[in-house]
């Protein structure tokens, strides 16, 4: 005889606190779980967001800029919804270029005349609602926001910038230290929780495939530097599946023109 249990636990348990978690929403398509690039309009193209356990490889289309616009709004998103933000990249000046976040206006919302009846009082409450809408004041508690609005007019302070990790190609790092630290980075944020949901590890690989990337240690050297890199690929593609991360790589145009673009 075969007896059906319904199942509980730690699937139904993580699922609720994953929909409690800052920055995280569930798809309406499947049952993935998203997160904002940080760019709402990229985020409807992406049916949604970004979803957990995946990589998203970016083009760098040189010479515009709109990839470095990504690239930044998906780290100043990650630290404003409080994620674990890991960057590993050949410098650091893209954490000196991030977008601040968006102050919208205080409403001007002035006293209500006490010599108003009762028709005028509905009109001038009305009005004075139309007019904190159109100033962009929202109920909903800044952190707890699925995507935030930035201004790119102004750059983060310094103390932002300081909350993401960031790992340098100096020349010094072997290919084993990227993906330890990719696993470092995604078992770190699975051990965090608090009454408020639990952490995502937010991954950005910059220019993945320069000069800097084909030198590391553990990388083959001349026509086979781009298979040791594929590999490393598919490596953080394994790392990254079924875990609370999403990892983001740019990748230089230039790339597409060699023999291995077609593969990447």
């Amino acid at each position: 005889k075969m007896v059906f249990k319904r199942a509980t636990g730690n699937k139904s348990t993580e699922k609720s606190q994953i929909s409690r978690t800052p920055g995280v929403r569930h798809s309406i398509f499947n049952r993935s779980s998203l997160v904002s690039s940080g760019i709402d309009s990229l985020d409807t193209a992406l049916g949604g967001g970004m979803s957990l356990g995946t990589i998203t490889a970016l083009f760098e289309d040189y010479p515009s800029s709109w990839h470095s616009v990504f690239f930044r709004h998906f780290l100043a998103q990650g630290i404003a919804s409080g994620h674990s933000v890991e960057l590993i990249s050949p410098d650091t000046a893209i954490l000196r270029q991030l977008p601040a976040l968006y102050e919208a206006p205080k409403a001007d919302v002035s006293e209500e005349p006490s010599w108003l009846s009762d028709e005028l009082r509905i009109a001038w409450r009305y009005k004075q609602s139309l007019q904190t809408q159109s100033q962009g004041v929202v109920s909903e508690p800044l952190h707890m926001a699925f995507s935030h609005r930035f201004d790119m007019s102004r750059t983060a302070n310094e103390d932002v910038a300081k909350s993401v990790k960031a790992k340098i190609l100096d020349g010094t790092i072997a290919r084993q230290n990227i993906i330890d630290t990719v696993a470092t980075c995604i078992s770190e944020a699975e051990k965090k929780t608090d009454n408020e949901g639990l952490s995502i590890a937010r991954i950005a690989l910059e220019s993945f495939g320069s000069v800097p990337w084909t030198c590391m240690e553990g990388i083959a050297a001349d026509g086979d530097a781009w298979y040791s890199l594929l590999e490393l690929m598919h490596i953080l593609k394994g790392l990254v599946r079924g875990r609370r991360a999403v990892i983001l790589l740019t990748i230089p145009a230039w790339v597409l023109d060699t023999d291995h673009g077609a593969r990447v």
